[in-house]
This record gives C-alpha cells, structure tokens and sequence, in this order.
C-alpha cells in the first residue's frame, strides 16, 4: 500500500490548485465504500476519486469519470447528494503526518448555507470516509459504520461525536536525532532491516520511504541493523526526505518494469532505479493513475467500453475469418463451370491427344491431362470434378449471407458501444450482445440471463409528438415494435446506427419534428462525429425486419432522404 503520508500531502497540494474553490456537479458511488465528484474549476471540469477499498485506498484525480453502479443507494451517498452536490470545495487540509485528507464544503440547502467536511482516513483495511458537520464535531454518516462493539476506541455512527483518528505514535521525523535512530536500532533485533525499525519508531514513514531514506544513507535498501553505525548519516536522510512536508518540493515518481508497476511515490524512488525504470509524471494523480488503479472495482466508463469493444473486435475477427474462407469456397464452386467446359473440349479435342500427352494446348487455355488416361477417361475426371465443387457450392451463398449478417449484428453492437453514455448503458448493452450470442461470457457459452430492462428513450417535440429512440440492438427491435404501420421510421443511411419512430399516426411529421427526428437518428449512429450525414425515413409499413438477422436489422423501400448535422435533443 503506497498512499502514505507524504502522498496524501502531495494529494492535498494538487487539490488545492485544482478543485478548491470549485462547484460539484455529479457525484456518483462507483463502489459501496468509495465516491466519485465531478468538479467545475478555474474553466475545467476535474474528476475525483476518494475511496477507502482496502485494496489501494486514496484520494486522487482521474483522467476519466469512474462508473457509478447502477442501483447502489447508501445512507452515505445519499448524504452526500444533500449535502456536497452543488456544493463548493472551500478548502483542503490534510494534517502532516497522516494519511488524512479533508475537504470543506459549502451549500445553501432550504434557503441555508450549510458547509459540511468530507474527511477520507486512508489506512488500509481500516480505511473509512466519513461526512461530518462543519464544526467536526458530529459524524453525520460514513461509508463504514464502527460500533462501539467493534472499537470501544473510536467507535463511527451517525449522530456521534466525531473523534479524530489517534495521532501515530514514534519520532518526529523532522526533529530525529542520531541517537534516537541508534536508540530505536538497539531496541531491534540485530537480524532485522533499519527500514523496519525506522517504521516501527519514527511517525509518518511508510515502508516504502522508510526503504528509500534507508537506501539514501546506506546505498542498500535493505541494509540490517547489525550492519549500519552511521546513524547521522542516516538522521540526515530521514529530516531530508521528511522535510518535503515543510518544502512541499514534490517529484512525482513512478518505478516501472516487465512486470508492471512497482509503486509511485512523490519524490524520486531511487532505492528502486537499479530494477526498474524510473518515469516522472507530472502530477501525483497521474502517478497514482500510471500505478494502474489497482482496485478492479473501480472503471473509468473508457476502461469498460475498451473492454466491450475488444470483445466485440475479437468475435468480428472471427467472424470475418470464417467469412473470407466462405468466399474462397464460393470463388472455387463458380470455377466449376470451368470444369465442365474443360471436360467438353477435351472430347471435342480427343483426335489431336496423343497418348501420354500431359495437356491440351488450346489458344484462350490450357487443360491438364492425366497421360494415363485415355481421352474421353480425362474429360469424365473433369466432369465429375465438376460435379462435386458445384454440390459443395450449393450452400455457400446461405452459409456466406448468414456471416454477413452476423459481422453487421457486431458492428452494430461496436456503434453502440462507442456510443454509450454511463455504466448503466454500457452494462445492459454487454448483457444484452451476451443474451443474443454476439459475444461469450466467461467459459466461452452465450448468457442465459436477461440483460436488466433499459427504458426505451422518448422525445417529446414542438408539437407534442412522441419520438422514440433505440440505443441497442434490442432496443431498435422494441422501437420497431412500439410503432404503428403508418408511423415514420428514421436511420443514418447504410451506416450502423439506433432506430428513430416519429408516432404521427399517419400524418406527415411537421418540419421541426422531421428535422429533430432526422437529427437524432445521425447523433445516434456511427457518423455522430460527421459534419452532416444522410438520413433516409419512410413509413414503418415499408420497413421490414431480416428474418436471420440480429434484434432490429431491417430492409426498406419507399425511402426519402434528408442531410442533416447529428445532434443531441435527448432530455438533460
């Protein structure tokens, strides 16, 4: 575990030049013990995580909004909601020598100003965020509740004094002495590493800069305590990398290798620079961010959809492998026809064959013979060879226009990924391509669970007609359903894309309905990024589902076509 004291300090220093002063304007709970805050500062919206996972607890800025878990109501996030969002971060404090950060909160709630502190207590297994009211005196909840039967110490309920975590015991760091370090050595076993006693006796030091102090002084990390009598030399060290809280001089570092990320830390990692590589980010987060977050628990919306489309992409793969060999075997069954001509003009040819003679030189081609065969022996090979390729032909057009079929089932399923808003979406959509077999859960068998219900979106325009919008595969599948056979149906044209239904009833959609209509459908479609795309619409009369194919793959006729410039008119 890496957050220590001098990280929360290089933390809290990166906040106060980021987020204080700014205004929340999402918060999310993308796990039950941690908090994601969405906020507006100096021009730039900064996304920050605080989390007490025992894995890799920390408070950090993150380059992409972590996903929230759809459904997850705590009395903490709720909280949370009242009080922090819309809120301002006023201030950051974080106490030198704790793994502590705290940040204070103001909002005006009912016509008050109400100010709260969102306090986060990084200490591993023991980590904890806690809401308490802006004097700190009362705990209004937290995100792990301690019952009196669990720490008569420093119990944490609602409605509870609030009572600071108890100050780390051992040495000043800044103020250590040469004969405090020589008197905690001798306290230690002989056996033990100066890294361990200096952990053990001096207060803020993590193992990871009790090991970089102890490799400044002594040239070994893990130099023992029977081995080491230069205890200025090594007071010396302690004060100088401690005295980063009084300098605040940080150096982001992060040691790398082969196998990964070892650790970061905010100053030079140089106990670390002989087996790994050395990089220097340029933030503390992005730091924390390089170690690779290693809470699984907690995604950026990016990492999942990365993660759904190199699933997505390696079906396509497949599908396209299989798809190419189809071809080559239909390119050779339309060779067949070859064959039997080949077979005619050896028998037409058979006065000019010679025996032995192992081809048959015409002037558009040349046919091979078999020189043991007679004439009429080499055209009846070729007639049967005929007959075989064109048998094996016979299914291949079915065989190649179902792979076709399926290819653009997963491109559409790749259109909507990239398209997804949210872990909700992202979520459905996977359990949805699992559901119909476009993509294989673990252990390689399609899902047999259904994806959670995803409401179909529904515009409202000018003239109060409902537009309703698919998102999915099966989303278009229940888009196409809900319509009526003369309602107005919409789509990007030839390019994968959602399903928009105009319910006129009939009627010819007004021009601000169409254009909003037509607008949607290119939003929702491969070619969002394109200055304008072409949308075709037509009756749902004249839409027709491909019977084979995915949920809302369709053929239509009788089309129109508009240009548009894609845009968003989806509620909020």
């Amino acid at each position: 575990m890496y957050f220590d004291a001098l990280t929360a300090a290089a933390v809290a220093d990166e906040l106060v030049t980021t987020v204080c002063g700014g205004f929340v304007q999402r918060l999310s709970l993308p796990t039950p013990l941690s908090v994601a805050l969405q906020v507006y500062a100096h021009r730039e919206r900064h996304e920050l995580l605080l989390t007490a996972e025992p894995v890799h607890p920390r408070v950090a800025l993150v380059s992409e909004r972590p996903t929230s878990q759809p459904g997850l109501v705590t009395p903490f996030g709720l909280l949370l909601r009242k009080y922090v969002l819309d809120g301002t971060i006023e201030e950051v404090e974080q106490p030198a020598g704790e793994r502590v950060i705290a940040l204070s909160i103001a909002n005006r709630i009912d016509g008050l100003n109400t100010r709260v502190w969102l306090h986060a207590e990084l200490m591993g297994r023991h980590s904890n965020l806690l809401l308490l009211d802006g004097e700190r005196e009362t705990v209004l909840e937290s995100v792990k509740r301690v019952t009196p039967d669990m720490s008569s110490v420093r119990p944490i309920l609602p409605k509870r004094p609030f009572v600071p975590p108890p100050p780390r015991k051992g040495l000043p760091p800044h103020r250590v002495l040469p004969d405090d370090l020589r008197q905690l050595a001798s306290s230690s076993k002989p056996s033990a590493s100066l890294w361990q006693s200096l952990v053990a006796g001096v207060s803020g030091l993590s193992p990871l800069s009790a090991r970089e102090a102890v490799h400044r002084a002594t040239g070994d990390a893990e130099t023992l305590v029977r081995d080491w009598e230069d205890w200025p030399r090594l007071a010396i060290e302690v004060r100088r990398l401690t005295s980063l809280w009084a300098t605040r001089d940080w150096r982001p570092c992060v040691a790398a290798s082969e196998e990964g990320v070892l650790a970061y830390a905010p100053y030079e990692l140089t106990h670390l620079q002989a087996q790994s590589q050395l990089e220097f980010p340029e933030s503390i987060s992005a730091a924390m961010q390089r170690y690779g977050g290693s809470m699984a628990a907690v995604v950026s919306h990016g990492q999942l959809r990365n993660q759904l489309l190199a699933t997505l992409e390696k079906r396509a793969n497949q599908v396209r492998q299989r798809l190419d060999s189809l071809r080559r075997q239909q390119k050779g069954a339309e060779d067949a026809q070859r064959l039997m001509e080949d077979g005619q003009l050896v028998l037409a040819y058979a006065y000019a064959i010679e025996p032995g003679q192992e081809s048959l030189e015409l002037e558009d081609r040349t046919i091979k013979l078999d020189p043991t065969l007679s004439p009429s022996e080499n055209a009846q090979e070729l007639f049967d060879a005929y007959k075989r390729r064109k048998r094996a032909g016979e299914g291949l057009p079915a065989l190649i226009e179902e792979a076709e079929r399926e290819l653009a089932t997963i491109e559409e399923y790749e259109t909507f990924a990239n398209l997804a808003q949210g872990h909700a979406e992202l979520t459905a959509l996977r359990a949805e391509a699992a559901q119909e077999g476009v993509i294989s859960e673990e252990g390689g068998k399609a899902s047999t669970r259904k994806p959670p219900p995803q409401k179909t979106e529904t515009i409202t325009a000018p003239d109060g007609v409902r537009i309703l919008v698919g998102r999915s595969a099966a989303q278009n599948a229940r888009v196409l359903d809900a319509g009526a056979p003369h309602d107005w149906w919409f789509h990007a044209r030839e390019i994968p894309g959602g399903h928009v239904v105009v319910r006129t009833g009939g009627a010819e959609p007004s021009k601000d309905t169409l254009r909003i209509a037509a607008e949607t459908a290119a939003y929702n479609s491969a070619a969002r990024e394109s200055g304008t795309v072409e949308v075709v619409y037509c009756q749902l009369k004249d839409v027709r589902k491909i019977k084979g194919a995915g949920p809302g793959q369709v053929t239509y006729r009788n089309e129109r076509g508009v240009r548009v410039q894609p845009r968003d008119h989806s509620a909020g």
